[in-house]
């Protein structure tokens, strides 16, 4: 029995519930079989088993995949050992009726599933052909430099490579409503450019899908669905298809793809993060096969695209942040130099404003209300504190149509978005901003009420896509614009800090005001989590380039072999970039251990090993009575490392380097300094010196990342000491830095003062 024969229509009571991973059906292109794991017996072969393989599925659930390919051609525990969820391309096969078939292979449910499909090519997959198009593309995503650049290059670069009409990066937003936000296309096709489409148009399932599969080709829209068929004997379970290339298509997604009037469509996954982000959406007019390799291509360009949206979103992101943070340190710091801090905020009442991007705002503090710009009555500003109060329990809650989510608290007048740090819900205590209407214009692709209709069928309403993706505007009155993200973080933290100062003294918030501007300055946590979550995709990238160029070795010319030779330093650069960032951020994360640190030793054999890498230079050291210390030896090691490899570098253009390390023993410290007679530097931009990614110098005189002596700065005054420098340009510097003086080491730390408030 064939498994469509189970299968119902989609009706309006079970549209939202179509299981889109069972349909029963494969797309013609190619077939599918599919073998019990666990026993090796045959459980599932497409009705075209014959036509794509020259061999029956009759034969194959006697014989399994010994009638496929012969005796000995595919290893036993082939079953055991294929990939598990996405499928790989394991091979061009043979068949035991001399077809020859390219083979991808997965692992799900205990079954191995093997799709089939037809090639002329006996030697499989040509990847090295498409590396020159595939290099070009990633050249082009490279040189981008923000979100929409980069997806106008990627529609681009996806049609030059598959010729196809239509070429579409999707976004979704937060309610998985899409958007077309580039477009490349062929005159014929209709734009799309800027049109809004409803999320049921992607419904929840076929997100999940997109998820996990990251691609769904579909060469023939009105193909002919071939049915599965379970082996003789075995139950009718319903195979799950969920990375199935060959999976079949949704009747209602079809429909979707007439009334678009194209004959071909493929759609990549855009992962950011982790999280479906968008689709690289593919149209053409007539039915088109891509090849196996192509596809292969697309899909990792898809892939990297993803990397490099997430990539822009965190930069975008941080920028914002770190605008943000300039505010709210101007704010924190006229706190803290004020005994009323209320005071100090209506003084610089453009900053409160600035900070949130707000057209108002409203402090209710120790029984004041305070109106600063455009706000509503003192008594609706009251009416809805006590509201959130009641209503609830978060710190931070926002909207951008009080209309619809504060309705209980209505008439609100004045404004249409609202922003609410609470400093204390029994007191009903709270700093409100306040946004005025910005009337929106929403392009639809077609009516969004419309996007379905139904029809009656044999007693049951069947669901119908629209016909029409003519344009559909919407006026969108009473919104303001959304709040983002970066701005909720920094309400919150700002909430922190009133909180702050209400419990602490004046003299704490000095602390945390300084400790806010460091820690948003360095952006610690955004070094550690970009720099930990791109490790592996760079030394991906690394590794892929390396399996290439010895691929490709004979096969291509220098300037191509140059091609890869510079993405491989282009990706192991990144990669080490990576690794400072990520040790940068476990610089605050490490605990100490202390020792007697002998920094003398330390520092010969340090330069033992700088004389050794730079042979065919004159280096002269010069080095002093250094004394032991009390600390991580670990990481002073690291700071005399760092500030000998500076030394190092930049001496580089000088016939003669002459770098000297000496110490000087005070009372209460002891104070180290490495000095050379390198290229120096201007003391106007001392203070950058120290700072996370502050260059002085181009790269392309001096190497570098920028990590290394903010680095030296963190380790050294986790230590208790202080770091500084002095230099001249085109004479040299002279950095320092100090080791406090003790027995043993130091007492436990107090916690720091921003994690206390945090915990409150």
């Amino acid at each position: 029995m064939s498994q469509t024969e189970q299968g119902a229509m989609v009706t309006v009571d079970n549209c939202e519930r179509e299981p889109i991973h069972i349909p029963g059906i494969i797309q013609p292109h190619g077939a599918l079989v599919a073998v019990n794991i666990a026993t090796g017996r045959p459980r599932y072969a497409s009705q075209n088993l014959e036509e794509i393989a020259g061999v029956t599925p009759a034969a194959f659930f006697e014989r399994g995949f010994e009638a496929l390919f012969g005796p000995g051609l595919v290893d036993e525990d082939l079953a055991a050992n294929v990939p598990v969820g996405r499928p790989a391309y394991i091979g061009t096969y043979a068949t035991s009726a001399n077809r020859h078939v390219l083979v991808d292979a997965h692992q799900h449910a205990g079954l191995c599933i093997l799709e089939l499909h037809p090639t002329t090519n006996q030697r499989g997959g040509e990847l090295p052909q498409m590396y020159p198009l595939v290099r070009r593309s990633m050249g082009a995503f490279a040189q981008t430099r923000s979100i929409a650049e980069l997806c106008g290059h990627a529609v681009r670069e996806i049609q030059r490579l598959t010729g196809l009409d239509r070429v579409m990066v999707y976004r979704f937003d937060d309610e998985w409503h899409g958007q077309v936000v580039a477009e490349e296309r062929t005159p014929e096709m209709p734009s799309y450019l800027g049109l809004k489409f409803p999320a049921d148009d992607i419904p929840r399932q076929a997100r999940e899908l997109y998820a996990l599969t990251r691609m769904r080709m579909i060469p023939n829209v009105g193909y002919a669905a071939v049915p599965l068929t379970a082996a003789p004997g075995a139950d009718e379970t319903p195979l799950d298809m969920t990375y199935c290339g060959l999976r079949g298509v949704s009747p209602i997604h079809i429909e979707y793809l007439h009334n678009m009037n194209v004959g071909c469509s493929m759609s990549i996954a855009l992962m950011a993060g982790g999280k479906l982000w968008g689709l690289i959406a593919c149209h053409h007019r007539t039915p088109k096969i891509l090849g196996h390799e192509l596809r292969l291509a697309c899909e990792f360009l898809g892939e990297a695209l993803g990397l490099m949206l997430y990539e822009k979103q965190i930069q975008e992101a941080a920028t914002e942040r770190i605008a943000l943070s300039e505010i709210q340190s101007r704010l924190l710091t006229a706190m803290a130099r004020d005994d009323n801090f209320v005071a100090a905020l209506i003084r610089e009442k453009q900053d409160l404003l600035g900070f949130a991007h707000a057209d108002g705002a409203a402090l209710l503090l120790d029984e004041q209300c305070v109106l600063l710009g455009q706000t509503p009555d003192e008594a609706t500003v009251r009416r809805l504190a006590a509201w959130l109060s009641e209503n609830h329990a978060q710190d931070i809650w926002s909207t951008e149509d009080l209309s619809r989510d504060a309705a209980a608290a209505a008439p609100i007048d004045n404004a249409a978005g609202a922003l609410a740090a609470c400093i204390s819900r029994a007191q009903r205590q709270y700093v409100l901003w306040f946004r005025r209407e910005v009337a929106q214009t929403i392009n639809w692709g077609g009516d969004p009420g419309k996007h379905m209709h139904a029809e009656e069928r044999g007693g049951k309403l069947s669901l119908h896509r629209r016909r029409s993706f003519e344009i559909w505007q919407e006026i969108v009155h009473r919104q303001s614009l959304p709040w983002s993200p970066a701005q909720l973080r920094a309400a919150d933290e700002f909430r922190s800090a009133i909180v702050s100062i209400v419990l602490h003294q004046a003299q704490e918030l000095a602390l945390l005001s300084a400790e806010l501007r460091r820690s948003n300055k360095e952006l610690e946590a955004f070094s550690y989590s970009v720099s930990h979550d791109l490790r592996a995709p760079f030394r991906h990238i690394a590794g892929f380039a390396e399996l290439l160029k010895q691929h490709a070795s004979g096969q291509l010319d220098a300037t191509a072999m140059g091609y890869i030779q510079t993405m491989l330093e282009a990706a192991e650069y990144a990669g080490s970039l990576v690794d400072g960032l990520l040790s940068f951020a476990q610089m605050g994360r490490t605990g100490l251990l202390y020792a007697t640190v002998h920094v003398e030793r330390i520092t010969h054999d340090l330069v033992r090993h700088f004389t050794m890498q730079n042979r065919d230079r004159m280096l002269l050291f010069d080095i002093g009575h250094l004394p032991s210390v009390q600390g991580d030896e670990t990481m002073l090691r690291l700071v005399m490392e760092n500030l000998l490899s500076n030394a190092v570098k930049y001496t580089r253009k000088k016939p003669e380097a002459h770098i000297s390390i000496n110490a000087e023993t005070k009372p209460d410290e002891i104070i180290f300094t490495v000095s050379d007679n390198g290229t120096g530097f201007d003391m106007r931009y001392v203070n950058k010196l120290f700072g996370v990614f502050q260059r002085l110098h181009v790269a392309e005189e001096f190497e570098g990342t920028g990590i290394g002596l903010a680095n030296v700065r963190r380790i050294v005054e986790r230590h208790g000491g202080r770091v500084w420098a002095q230099g001249t340009p085109g004479e040299g510097a002279a950095f320092s830095f100090s080791i406090p003086r003790r027995d043993g080491p130091p007492p436990a730390q107090p916690q720091p003062l921003k994690k206390e408030i945090a915990n409150l």
